[in-house]
């Protein structure tokens, strides 16, 4: 039962001076009256609810969260540091969520940001894609977003220690454009200081923060970033085991795979890099927040065409090196035929489409059975090229919908935020 009676608090301000807690609202409270909430949530924390709201004056629609005073007491540092990090750091970048305005009544304490009408990460992953995961080059678009946001918290001495897709948000529902939010244990830090208590999201949570006596800093938010990758990318996470105890064993001896191998296949190597080099064990060794701005995520100089659009032209660029391979065995004499079109080497992506337009000339066969050169329009006994493309893009939707349906069957929010 909570005392009747004790000291003013609230996230902005603290007051010696005690009163009831059936005491009838302050001037902040009476901005109350200023918006209308939804009748029923749009999301909710671990200590909050979230509900959309509307300011009567300007027509304008947000997001208000909701802290009921009963259930959060106790925790007042919490709120009064989110507060403090909010105030500080609100439209001063685009990819951050924003505080407009506060207010209280007699039960709830209430901050009202941005609304991201687009929902999270979370439900886009599992939930909205077709096949579980993101695509590589929105995941690049997303993870490009994140690196601004959290280069401007680091820049400001602020880790978040709460990065994942549950507190990542699409503005908009037709839009890539996405918000950093949730800074329940967001921290300031001070040159040099480190953090000892172990706080976040268990399966994000980077080794150093499970050594109380070495303590962690900056670098944990940059660990969180490469599981948010892994995540998009595959559409399950790298540390989930059975047990808290085993998950937390896999993250300290970084004991993860990209596997299954049908899941990554399709996934440039750039990414799998970057990934990499956000899960170094070393926090000293981790790239800076700043330094991944540098790092490759899907390298298209190399003609990593990936995504189901680019569908087509990756399976061509992997026949345009089996053609390649066969006319550097062929026998000279041939070449007193028609000539072939030129192979360019490296692959480029507009390589690809003339040599297949070069193939529906008839100009060469893409079987390795036949690799005399034509004067006239394919003929042989072997498959079609169309044919066995269609063939391919079938099997591969059919294995991307099962896929995607047992990942998403099989795949649960993450466990709430903690601290120890």
């Amino acid at each position: 039962m909570t005392p009747p009676y004790t000291k003013r608090f609230t996230p902005w301000s603290t007051e010696s001076t005690p009163v009831s807690r059936s005491c009838s609202p302050n001037t902040i409270a009476s901005r109350s009256s200023e918006y209308k909430l939804s009748k029923t949530p749009i999301g909710e924390g671990s200590y909050s609810v979230v509900f959309e709201c509307k300011n009567k004056c300007t027509g304008k629609h947000y997001a208000a969260k909701k802290y009921n005073k009963t259930l959060t007491y106790g925790l007042e540092s919490l709120l009064q540091g989110e507060f403090e990090i909010l105030s500080r750091i609100s439209m001063s970048h685009p990819r951050i969520l924003s505080l407009f305005d506060y207010f209280e009544t007699s039960n709830s304490f209430y901050f009202v940001t941005d609304l991201a009408e687009g929902g999270d990460l979370f439900n886009k992953i599992v939930y909205e894609s077709s096949n579980g995961k993101i695509e590589p080059v929105i995941a690049k678009d997303i993870v490009a977003q994140l690196i601004s946001a959290v280069s401007y918290l680091h820049s400001n001495s602020i880790v978040h220690r709460d990065i994942k897709p549950e507190n990542v948000f699409f503005s908009s529902s037709n839009s890539n454009e996405v918000l950093l939010g949730d800074f329940g244990l967001a921290r300031v830090l001070q040159p040099q200081q480190k953090l000892h208590d172990i706080s976040g999201t268990l399966s994000y949570m980077a080794p150093e923060m499970f050594n109380r006596e070495k303590g962690y800093g900056f670098p944990v938010d940059v660990w969180a970033i490469g599981v948010c990758a892994y995540f998009m990318l595959c559409g399950y996470l790298p540390f989930d085991c059975e047990s808290d105890d085993e998950t937390k064993d896999a993250i300290i001896n970084k004991k993860y795979l990209f596997e299954p191998s049908d899941y990554w296949k399709e996934i440039p190597e750039s990414a799998k890099k970057f990934v990499l080099s956000c899960f170094e064990i070393s926090p000293e060794r981790r790239p800076t927040s700043r330094e991944l701005d540098s790092c490759r995520f899907v390298d298209y100089s190399t003609a990593e065409t990936t995504g189901k659009d680019n569908e087509e032209a990756a399976i061509f660029a992997t026949q345009k090196a089996e053609i390649h391979k066969i006319f550097q065995t062929m026998p000279q004499q041939s070449k007193s035929r028609q000539e072939s079109p030129t192979i360019n080497s490296p692959a480029s992506y507009q390589d690809v489409w003339e040599e297949d337009a070069a193939v529906a000339r008839g100009a060469f066969c893409m079987s390795p059975d036949c690799v005399t050169q034509l004067n006239t329009p394919i003929t042989s006994t072997c498959p079609s090229r169309e044919h066995s493309w269609l063939q391919l893009k079938e099997s591969k939707e059919a294995s991307r919908k099962g896929n995607g349906l047992r990942a998403a069957e099989g795949k649960q929010r993450s466990p709430a935020k903690f601290s120890i």
